[in-house]
């Protein structure tokens, strides 16, 4: 994982008017918080699942991922807790909680962009899968393996000629 850009954001402990860390996981260590207006964007290599604790959701904070194929895929704080209205708070289970974005077959997770439109978004304990080969890649490096092992195994054959006496 690349390292964080955008703006207006803050990495941070524990509870204040910038945000609150979130009501789950390993509380008390850093965690980053997307102030109002803010962004923070993370590039990957390539990943089939990416997870994280999040905290305060709300209808204004927005998760952006970007795909392989150049697609991207937007959810707010609403949808990430569906049901009842997204309301921010820093304590309750249903606006706190785990996420884990996985990527569809034949893409992988190539970025993310968090964003909050007014104060904040929270996140912390990032957890990521390596996107897996696919099986045309799996078939080409197994050929390839064979094809090595086969010449090591072949042998030099040596002749000798006869010396006339």
């Amino acid at each position: 994982m690349g390292g964080v850009s955008g703006s207006n954001w803050i990495i941070q402990s524990g509870s204040n008017g910038a945000g609150a860390d979130p009501a789950v996981g390993g509380q008390g260590d850093p965690y980053l918080s997307v102030l109002g207006g803010g962004t923070a964007n993370f590039l990957f290599a390539g990943l089939s699942q990416l997870g994280l604790d999040y905290g305060s959701a709300d209808w204004y904070n927005s998760f952006v991922l970007t795909l392989s194929n150049g697609a991207t895929r937007t959810f707010t704080g609403q949808d990430v807790i569906n049901s009842p209205p997204a309301n921010g708070d820093q304590g309750a289970s249903r606006t706190n909680g785990r996420l884990t974005f996985t990527a569809e077959a034949g893409t992988s997770i190539t970025g993310l962009a968090l964003s909050s439109s007014s104060n904040s978004l929270e996140v912390d304990n990032f957890g990521v899968v390596a996107a897996v080969p696919e099986p045309s890649t799996w078939a080409m490096m197994l050929v390839g393996f064979g094809g090595v092992g086969f010449s090591m195994r072949r042998r030099k054959v040596t002749y000798r000629l006869a010396q006339a006496a």
